[in-house]
This record gives structure tokens, sequence and C-alpha cells, in this order.
């Protein structure tokens, strides 16, 4: 499925595709590495990873483009890495100057830029430009409620000290997704990261066809018709909207996926947030890609007393067994797995 999809969005004209994490898990980089093969030689493949060296050493020869990322706001200085600004730049610089070497593009990401003050996001960013050959920096809008004024004045005020690129990365919990995209582009960003149907975590991020049709609409000096198919993408998103059984509301704020988090590193970036009016944030821990913090608050939900190191193994337990699902074995639902996690538990030594 996944080469197939990377075949029809290259046709349709999307020639650059990020791809995954290969830290994540050994099915997400073979994946990887399978599409970036498939792709023809002017595809620009792209990844990303956590910005440490670690994630760094697992990056495919065979892809071009490398996204780090580091979360910058004072609620994750404070309460998810507790790093501050200047060891988020060392680890950036170690970072962006081994992928450098190694001969990537590379964009670094301040994630959670848009609750992080304006000065330290210019700090950090003016001190990678001065330090490092990095390429792009990226602008998150982690927790999706940013609004487009905000966006852009934010955007114009980076760019117009900066010298390298800004792409912007946003999601749609407030439902700006697509229009803060656009905000982002007048105010200067050089490029908007998209995905088809919008998919991304909780109730995603800016839409691919979306963002091209309001684009195309707004009559601006982007011919979006010239660089895209436009017909092929609507049909490749009908097509996933199937295989994958998408809600018709995925994206909607009454959507059952707001607030729903699975990636271990979104649930540790945005769980110090509380969206407004949309209830308690709700994590699925049923997949390779669930993180310690997830697997640690479904923990505590049952009133299993687990340290860190434990949690790390159980959710290293919880990943291998999921991993397994997904190549053979029936796929357990969230409730199951959670109905697991005494016994699993307990195998490490660990009591309700």
């Amino acid at each position: 499925l996944s080469l197939n999809i990377a075949e029809r969005l290259y046709r349709a004209g999307v020639c650059r595709q990020e791809l995954g994490s290969p830290a994540a898990h050994p099915l997400v980089a073979n994946s990887i590495r399978r599409v970036a093969d498939y792709l023809p030689n002017d595809a620009e493949t792209w990844i990303h990873i956590r910005c440490n060296l670690n994630d760094a050493k697992t990056v495919p020869e065979n892809v071009k483009g490398v996204g780090i990322f580091f979360g910058t706001s004072e609620q994750q200085r404070m309460f998810s890495h507790g790093k501050d600004i200047d060891y988020i730049i060392d680890r950036a610089t170690e970072t962006i100057n081994y992928l450098k070497d190694r001969n990537y593009i590379v964009r670094f990401t301040a994630e959670d830029a848009t609750r992080t003050g304006l000065n330290d996001l210019m700090n950090i960013y003016q001190r990678l430009q001065e330090s490092t050959s990095v390429d792009i920096f990226g602008f998150a809008d982690t927790v999706g409620y940013a609004t487009p004024v905000e966006i852009r004045n934010n955007i114009r005020q980076l760019s117009s000290t900066l010298t390298r690129p800004i792409q912007f990365h946003g999601h749609n919990d407030g439902g700006y997704a697509d229009i803060n995209a656009i905000a982002a582009l007048v105010g200067g960003a050089g490029s908007v990261q998209t995905s088809m149907c919008g998919l991304g975590e909780r109730n995603g991020i800016a839409d691919t066809i979306n963002l091209t049709g309001i684009i195309d609409n707004l009559g601006y000096e982007i011919h979006v018709g010239e660089l895209f198919d436009l017909n092929e993408l609507r049909n490749l998103g009908l097509s996933l909207t199937e295989v994958l059984q998408i809600p018709e509301n995925y994206r909607s704020l009454s959507s059952s996926h707001m607030n729903l988090d699975m990636a271990g590193l979104h649930v540790a970036g945005a769980g110090a947030y509380s969206l407004r009016n949309c209830g308690p944030r709700r994590y699925l821990i049923n997949h390779p890609l669930t993180g310690r913090h997830a697997v640690a608050s479904a923990c505590q939900e049952i009133g299993i007393s687990i340290d860190e190191d434990h949690t790390r193994l159980l959710t290293n337990e919880i990943k291998r067994i999921t991993f397994r699902e997904r190549i053979g074995d029936p796929i357990r639902s969230d409730e199951d797995v959670r109905s697991m996690l005494p016994e699993l538990a307990s195998q490490f030594g660990v009591s309700s």
C-alpha cells in the first residue's frame, strides 16, 4: 500500500514526500527504505526524527532530507523534557553537523513554536543559523490552536530576519490547519507541510487536497494546476478514505479523534496542554508507535504505580506484541491491550 500511495503522489506532482521516523520501529524503517528505493531519483524523500545522535544514526542512506525537532516552549522545557535553551541549541548543533557531514538536507523544527516566546525562537534560530549549515527552519503549531493572524505575524517577523527558509507545520485542533497554512505562506514561509486527507495525530494537519484547492481558487501566483494533477490527488484521497475507513467528520471539532494521540512524541509534546471544551486527552497504546508517556498514563488510570525504567520495558513489550500483529497475528483493540497491562507489568515485577 505504501509503495502505491508514494507512486500515485509522485505521479500527481508531489515530489517531496516525508516517510516517517526510522527510529520509531523496524517496521517503519523498512518501509522508508523500500519507498525511497522505489521512487525515481528526482523525488525528494524525507524522514523526521528527534533531535539526538541516537535517532540520527538510524537514518537510511537512501533518503535525501532529514527533519529534526526539539520542543522549545516553556511548557515543554518545564513539563516534558526539562532542558533549557542552551541545551537545545547544543544538541541541535551536534545533530545537524552529524547529518550535514553525511550530505543530508536538514531541517530543524522548533516543536511547539506557537507557545514559544518569539525572542526565544529568534535566539535559537539565529544561533543555529550562525553556527551550522542547517537548510530549513521548521515552525510547528503542535497543539493546533494558534490563529491565522498569529501565524502570519510570527512567520513574517522570523522570515524578515532569518536567511534560511521557513517551513510551517500546523495541527487542526482549533479547526485552523488549512487557513493557518495559507497565513504562513502569506507571512513569508517558503513551504508548508500537508498530508493526504489531513491525516495526523488527533484530528490531523493541513489537507493536501484542501490546500491546493484553496490556493488555486485564491488565484495566487502559484499555478497549482500546473504543478499538480488535482484530479489524481482527489482520486487518491477517495481511495485512502475507503481503504483506511477514515470517518467523514475526521477533521471536525466534533470528531471522536479530538484529543486522541498515539505516537509517543505527540503524547509527550502536547500532554501538558488541555484542549478547550474537548474533553480529556486520550491515548492509544495498541500500536508499535505508542510511547512510554501513553503507556504510563494508561497504567495510572488503572492504578498501576510504575517507574520510568519499568515503563520503558513495558512499552517495548507492547511494541513487540503489536508489531507481530501487523505482520500476521490478529490485531487487538486498544481496550484489549489495556486489559493486558496488569499481567504484562507483573512480568517485570510491577504489581497493581
